[in-house]
């Protein structure tokens, strides 16, 4: 289990971050091209390629928090498959708080 320091020091890991903005920009280029799709997911995909950096960084804390119990190992060797797939679990809370819900 990753320590609360452990987690913050890898709030400074580019190459991590990294992979998670470019998970991010799967997602939205997903919800863009979703059929059927849904508004706010649109609109959500729309944003998120406008700010690949600020939604990268917005979901690269979320997925480290919902990371909290692996070792900083696990984190920092997870393969792009699991990247991935812990950002699209987040995407549904962006989408539905970028809209207000």
């Amino acid at each position: 289990m990753a320590t609360y320091q452990e987690i913050r020091s890898l709030f400074s890991d580019d190459d991590l971050r990294h992979r998670v903005e470019t998970a991010v920009i799967i997602a939205a280029s997903a919800e863009l091209s979703a059929s059927p799709g849904s508004v706010n997911g649109r609109s959500w995909g729309l944003k998120a390629l406008q700010d690949t950096a600020g939604w990268g960084r917005k979901a690269f804390i979320l997925v480290l928090a919902d990371n909290k119990n692996a070792p900083v190992s696990a984190i920092k060797s997870a393969s792009d498959a699991s990247i991935q797939s812990a950002v699209d679990a987040i995407t549904a809370g962006c989408i539905a708080a970028e809209a207000g819900e």
